[in-house]
């Protein structure tokens, strides 16, 4: 009798970390398109600072500071431009949310709202990825576009009104009706066109929750509701066969899909599950709409994301790094891969570099390898 196993891993345990010396007071990392730029947000002496680092030569470039500031409590992300030129930065001074689009080169800095000439706050901005320096954000319910270049009698154009949410996948934009919470896709290089409708039937909408939005492509992705963290699947499976179903009812803190799209990794402070998007027809087999629980945990965990392999699964428990896999046969393995001397902060895989970069309460940033060696198509 012979039974196949395939994405094994065999990683390093408890690996000895190794401090970057030259980074302090960090609070999280941003990894940019190029596989080298890691940006770094500190908060040091009062004040709010964006380093950038490069992997490759240790080199470290302060971009950006703010008096009086820090990152927004609820985690919103710096976002790379797709050319690794610019960053949205979002800030938080006296409680009020602002974003500062930067050029890395000239470390030229725009508040956002000056280039927009909104008076409120806006939401959300993210970089266009078909058209260079181009953004797009929320004002309100409104869905805008604005260059980043544009002159003082250049105004943001509005794309399209009485929106909940919405995200970018590959060169389209998909958004969530407030009025009807059907699901809709206009092209991102032609925003003017008319929507195409994606799903066909409304999720029950709360008017006084917000939503997101994590769209893998037109037939997979996933709808939140942020205070709540109750979390929806539409899943077109066929011409016939579709699906939209709620896969929790409350406690989902994010989603992340594998990149083949046939797996989503969903998790709430306590437990770390999976749901399979399509057939899973290696061993061990999985059938599509199907959802399994990966973990357990009486502490809260952090940090939770795939592995490069998409069959295993990296968390952080306080202050020790560990690996879990998806196969339960005979035993479903968890592995610590790194002890760390304070509580972690952020884990963050690299892995063209073959490295996890982790950041520390205390400010410190270290990584550990991750495989410890190189591995051929079989894992070993």
């Amino acid at each position: 009798l012979s039974t196949e196993f395939w994405n094994v891993l065999l990683a390093q345990e408890n690996a000895t970390p190794q401090d970057i010396a030259s980074i302090d007071a960090a609070k999280k990392l941003f990894p940019a398109p190029d596989q080298t730029l890691l940006a770094i947000a500190k908060e040091k002496d009062s004040t709010f600072i964006v380093d950038i680092l490069n992997t490759a030569t240790g080199e470290i470039e302060q971009a950006f500071s703010s008096p009086e500031a820090t990152l927004p409590a609820d985690g919103e992300n710096i976002e790379w431009s797709p050319d690794n030129r610019k960053l949205i930065i979002p800030l938080e001074q006296n409680g009020v949310r602002s974003y500062s689009i930067v050029t890395i080169q000239d470390k030229r800095v725009i508040p956002l709202q000056t280039l927009t000439r909104h008076e409120r706050a806006l939401d959300n901005p993210r970089w266009d990825s078909t058209t260079r320096d181009l953004l797009f954000y929320l004002d309100g319910t409104v869905l805008y576009r604005a260059d980043t270049k544009a002159t003082d009698t250049d105004m943001p154009q509005a794309i399209r009104d009485r929106i909940s949410a919405y995200d970018i996948s590959g060169n389209n934009i998909y958004y969530l009706g407030q009025d009807n919470g059907i699901i809709y896709r206009i092209p991102g290089d032609n925003p003017d066109a008319d929507p195409t409708q994606i799903t066909t039937a409304a999720i029950d909408m709360d008017p006084q929750v917000s939503y997101s939005l994590v769209v893998y492509d037109e037939t997979r992705l996933t709808i939140r509701e942020q205070e709540t963290g109750k979390l929806w699947m539409y899943n077109k499976l066929s011409s016939t066969e579709t699906i939209l179903r709620p896969l929790a009812s409350d406690g989902v803190r994010s989603v992340q899909f594998s990149n083949d799209g046939k797996k989503l990794l969903f998790f709430t402070d306590h437990e770390i599950s999976t749901y399979f998007v399509r057939d899973w027809e290696t061993q061990p087999m999985r059938e599509k709409d199907t959802v399994i629980q990966v973990a357990r945990f009486s502490s809260a965990i952090k940090n939770v994301q795939w592995t490069e392999d998409y069959e295993h699964v990296l968390f952080t428990l306080n202050g020790n790094a560990k690996i879990i896999e998806l196969d339960s046969r005979d035993r479903r393995n968890i592995t610590e891969i790194a002890s760390l001397s304070s509580p972690i902060y952020q884990a963050l895989p690299r892995f063209g570099e073959n490295r996890i970069y982790f950041v520390l309460e205390t400010g410190t940033v270290s990584y550990i390898p991750f495989p410890a060696e190189q591995t051929n198509l079989f894992g070993f």
